[in-house]
């Protein structure tokens, strides 16, 4: 796994949170190949450029959902909606409303090569030196992009396997290992951390930051039409854990500019507790 703490002063600390993902499944050359049709008439006629491989094709991965959200809070305060939204080549961006005292910058990017995405969070302190505490909460949902979860369909969302949770000192590591029926074994893995050491770090499935984690089961007055998607924390079918990672972030007055370290490779060892990936 990567993991990067960067701090970048005009006042400003940039925390880069990151998510590495890694998945050893396989479904039927059937179900691939639906999958691959559903999709294929749109991607094509978009005319958008195209990346292609042809090899190593039987060690590819299949997409792999990985958590259902990230939050972060300072001195106990969630950070609220994002006011402004940009997007660019490779990375979006999001302004964020000021928290705690502290001015707030989220840019979100997936690099080349790696399996995962990096969360770089941008903290500003228009004031004096002080110190923040930062809290990052994450909710897992290890799953596949198939099966899905209409009646009569094997393997079956239904029979999603429950996420099991760790925290090894640095990182939050949720895995999910097993095998749906009429599916092979599976064993995903995700981590979440930077590399900064935490304060401390908590595994239990009530972390979903501000949000109440409240499940839609898909039979309420009004579905599927009703709840909205922004109701629902999850749905009927989530299996995931959640985690909190805490830090101490010390924020210098005045201005600056600090180096930013080069990105590590991601962590080829197994996590801990886990079977081999």
């Amino acid at each position: 796994m990567s993991r990067r703490f960067r701090a970048v002063l005009s006042v400003a600390v940039v925390l880069g949170l990151s998510i590495w993902g890694q998945a050893l499944a396989g479904f039927g050359p059937g179900a691939q190949a639906a999958a691959r049709a559903a999709g294929a008439s749109a991607i094509t006629s978009a005319g958008t450029p195209e990346l292609s491989a042809s090899s190593r094709l039987q060690d590819r991965r299949p997409p792999l959902k990985l958590v259902d959200g990230v939050w972060f809070g300072l001195d106990g305060q969630w950070v609220g909606p994002a006011t402004k939204f940009s997007s660019g080549w490779g990375y979006t961006r999001y302004d964020l409303p000021d928290t705690a005292g502290l001015r707030l910058e989220r840019t979100d990017l997936a690099p080349d090569g790696r399996r995962g995405v990096l969360f770089g969070l941008k903290i500003t302190n228009p004031g004096a030196a002080r110190t923040a505490k930062l809290s990052v909460d994450a909710h897992s949902e290890l799953m596949g992009q198939y099966p899905w979860g209409f009646t009569g369909v094997t393997p079956n969302a239904s029979d999603n396997i429950p996420d099991k949770g760790s925290y090894d000192g640095q990182h939050l590591v949720f895995t999910d290992d097993g095998a749906l029926p009429g599916a092979p074994a599976h064993h995903y893995a995700a981590l979440v951390g930077t590399a900064l050491k935490p304060d401390s770090g908590a595994i239990g499935g009530q972390f979903w930051g501000p949000q109440p984690g409240h499940r839609c089961t898909g039979t309420e007055p009004g579905a599927p039409a009703e709840p909205k998607p922004s109701q629902c924390d999850d749905g009927p079918f989530g299996r995931g854990t959640g985690g909190e990672l805490t830090y101490t972030l010390s924020l210098p007055a005045g201005t600056g500019c600090c180096k930013t370290p080069p990105p590590s490779s991601p962590r080829r060892s197994p996590p801990a507790n886990s079977s081999r990936r």
